[in-house]
């Protein structure tokens, strides 16, 4: 199983808004090149990339998505990111939206629907809040899929979704 398929990721922190220092880093895990931010209490950003960054480029990135945050590059290891608490970064009802999706194990899957009746929410206001993920595999919004079959949309590209759906069932039936 992979380190970032945690099912008890705490959640360190709730903020609408972020501001202050960000340590980040690009990590390479399992073919995939990963963006990482993290806050002083936790991980804010975990995004699939399609190829390792300059530091340059890993710090601009970074402040695109928290403008109000520096971005200091360091040294991170896929262990260290892996063990971080979750510092979930959005509004009271996507923060709701994400901490149902920790719920979700390896290899489960359901729909927007169960997320809205679970939260007691409409299923394209769970969609939209499932998009606006940022910590992708800890946050497992790629467990989420379409009732009317397939995989669905992914931020990350539909092809990376079907494929962690895959690698996730085939290490639960293991």
């Amino acid at each position: 199983m992979t380190p970032f398929h945690r099912a008890d990721a705490p959640i360190a922190a709730e903020s609408h808004q972020l501001s202050g220092s960000l340590q980040c880093a690009c990590l390479q895990h399992d073919g995939d090149t990963l963006l990482v931010a993290c806050s002083g209490k936790g991980l804010v950003m975990l995004e699939f990339v399609d190829r390792p960054l300059s530091d340059d480029r890993i710090a601009r990135l970074v402040r695109e998505r928290f403008p109000d945050c520096t971005a200091s590059i360091c040294a991170m290891t896929v262990e260290q990111v892996a063990a971080l608490p979750l510092h979930l970064v959005g509004t009271a009802f996507q923060c709701r939206v994400w901490r149902a999706l920790l719920t979700l194990a390896p290899g489960e899957v359901c729909h927007y629907q169960d997320i809205a009746a679970h939260i007691g929410s409409g299923a394209r206001a769970v969609g939209s809040a499932v998009a606006r993920n940022r910590i992708a595999m800890m946050i497992p919004c790629h467990r989420v899929v379409p009732s009317a079959g397939g995989t669905g949309q992914y931020r990350w590209g539909a092809q990376r979704k079907a494929r962690l759906l895959e690698q996730e069932s085939a290490r639960r039936v293991a």
